[in-house]
Parts: structure tokens; sequence; C-alpha cells
């Protein structure tokens, strides 16, 4: 749009080149619920007009981040499983980032099924399952979830009568670390006390790393820019070509190393920042 509001010829504007990747939980979904799709979906249109890429980055399987990268019409690349693998767009085939441990999920599915029928004590019920609803079901006295569209990473939910529960989490993450720490040499372990999950993963595997691998690579001469509302952003950023922004709800000490915060949540906040760094 020129000063005036009106939109000017394609021709007359001025090339844009960029790439934006959005996180997904806490920014394109908030409390597991999408966020208004409609003008963010305006504005990224016209800007790819322009010739900016917009893509995803997301710890989600490639199975939970295609519904929207294709309801925005995205057309740069995407990332997920926290970096383990990628596709620079819709045409291209899915490339490794890491090298890991391609039935993780698999392998953690498979023993902790088994775990479940034999268990002594506490009888846990176990589901592979991509519904969530599960988790605050009071019905199941003792659950077990874990998604089962993951490859290269694992994540796996404990309730107690459909709340969270320190313990149980505690009995379940050293039942992981005992069977697969030897077995999964690069692998990590990590509780989400908040969220009540435990994420196994590869100790290589980093959305920032994969950003810049696929960035040094395929995107060189652009800016990138990653809107999260939670990063392991490192002191020293060697890559300056990627910039950091966060929704208002985003974690604090993340929101001290971007470049753009958000006033506001939702759809809102991130048209702001994507006006702010496409323009700037």
């Amino acid at each position: 749009q020129g000063d005036n509001g009106r939109l000017l010829p394609l021709q007359k504007m001025k090339y844009i080149n960029k790439l934006i990747l959005f996180d997904i939980d806490g920014t394109l979904t908030v409390k597991d619920r999408n966020v208004s799709l409609i003008h963010l979906k305006k504005i990224i249109g016209l800007y790819k007009a322009r010739g900016a890429l917009f893509g995803i980055n997301t710890n989600r399987p490639i199975k939970d981040a295609l519904p929207l990268y294709r309801a925005l019409k995205l057309n740069g690349p995407i990332i997920v499983e926290d970096g383990a693998y990628y596709k620079l767009n819709m045409s291209k085939p899915s490339k490794i980032a890491v090298k890991g441990t391609p039935k993780l999920n698999r392998q953690i599915i498979n023993f902790l099924r088994n775990w479940s029928k034999t268990r002594i004590g506490r009888k846990f019920t176990f589901k592979a399952s991509g519904n969530k609803a599960h988790l605050s079901s009071k019905r199941i006295p003792a659950l077990i979830l874990i998604t089962p569209q993951r490859i290269f990473t694992a994540s796996i939910y404990v309730r107690i009568q459909g709340k969270k529960n320190t313990k149980a989490l505690q009995v379940i993450y050293e039942l992981l670390q005992k069977k697969f720490q030897n077995k999964l040499k690069l692998a990590f372990f990590k509780k989400n006390l908040l969220q009540g999950k435990i994420l196994v993963g590869n100790l290589k595997t980093s959305r920032l790393n994969t950003l810049r691998q696929i960035g040094c690579k395929f995107f060189k001469f652009r800016d990138m820019l990653l809107i999260s509302d939670d990063e392991c952003v490192p002191r020293v950023v060697s890559n300056s070509k990627i910039h950091f922004a966060s929704v208002c709800n985003g974690v604090a000490e993340y929101k001290k190393r971007c470049t753009y915060v958000a006033n506001q949540n939702g759809a809102k906040g991130i048209i702001w920042i994507v006006k702010k760094f496409l323009e700037s």
C-alpha cells in the first residue's frame, strides 16, 4: 500500500527479501485453540506478493503443523520436531536435519505399552493418541499419553485422574532414563512440569540450529525472523541474519533478547510483528 492507503501495482512495490517462521504453541495456537487466521492470512498474502517467505518452526510433529501451514497458505520452510527434520516447501521432500534415531518414538511407544500391561502396583492406562481430551478425563485413574505421529522425538504426558502429578511424572521419567539412557546415547530426557510431560529427543536437535543450517544453505541472502513465545536464544547469535520476536504472553527472559515484542497476543500481535520486521 502507498502512503494514501491505495494498493500499488506489484511492479512499483519494494521487493522484500526476508523470511518469517511462526512457532505454533503459544503463538499460532493459544490454550489449544488456533488464533484468528483470516486477517493474518490476508497480510501474509500481501507480503508474499512482494517476495517475502513464510514458514513454521515448531516442536510439534509434521501432521500437526501441516494444517496451519496450508490454512495460512505459507510458501517457506516447515521445521518440525524441534528441528529434527524439515521441508523447504510443500513441493519438496522432507530432509533429516540431524543424525538421530528415526524410530525413537516407536521404541518408546512399544516399551511403555508393554510395561503398562505388566506393571505391578498402580496400573497405568497407556494410549498412543493425538487426542489430548484424554488428559482431562477423570475416568482414567492413571494415564500415559504419547503422540504417535512423531518420528525422531517423543512427547509423553502423565496424568492422575485428569490432573498433572509430579510424583507420577518422576516415575515415568526415571523408568525411561533407566531403559533408554545407554541405548540411545545421543538422547536427552527433559521434564516439563508446567505441561506435565516428558520430552525425549536428540542432543544435537535444535530448532535454531536447523534454521541456521537451512538458512546458510538455501536462504543465505535473506534476513530471518522467528516469532515465538519462548526460545533458547544464545547470548551471542553467530548468524546475525536470524532475529527473534515474541507475542505478549512470551516468557520474560526470552522477550529480553527479542528484537520485536508485541503488546498483544494472537493474530493482532503477530501481524504487528510481521509489519515491523518486513517494513524495517
